[in-house]
């Protein structure tokens, strides 16, 4: 499992429990902040990769 998907995981469960009650509102924030955290180095990974697919199969050529 990466790290990115660790934290949107970690990010979505702690917005439930603080939503729940379990946990202080103050939390969701925190849970908020890691989820789009996580978000955002998800795409990146995904776009750095993308890019560096296609650079590959133009060197091919």
């Amino acid at each position: 499992m990466s790290v990115s998907l660790l934290l949107v995981v970690i990010g979505i469960v702690g917005i439930v429990l603080t939503q729940t009650g379990t946990l202080a509102d103050g939390w969701v924030y925190a849970a908020f902040g890691l989820a789009v955290i996580g978000a955002v180095s998800a795409m990146l990974q995904t776009i750095i990769r993308d890019k560096a697919g296609d650079d590959i199969d133009e060197a091919k050529l």
